[in-house]
């Protein structure tokens, strides 16, 4: 199987998910961020991890969701 991951979304803008998507990001991947909490979220963004999730984004080739 040859895929290529492309599009990741990122559930939970703590410390552990906010390092995950520094990490796709740093690898080139677009990483969409959300969390319950709208601060944490404009957190992980500014640190340089993702932008925030929008209706109508295009489909995340995976998600992952960390407490």
């Amino acid at each position: 199987m040859n895929s290529t991951l492309r599009r990741a979304t990122v559930i939970g803008c703590g410390p552990i998910g906010t390092s995950l998507a520094l990490v796709l990001t740093r690898a080139g991947i677009t990483v969409s961020l959300a969390d319950p909490n709208p601060g944490k979220v404009t957190g992980a963004a500014l640190a340089g991890a993702g932008t925030p999730l929008v209706r109508g984004a295009p489909p995340a080739d995976v998600v992952v969701a960390t407490p």
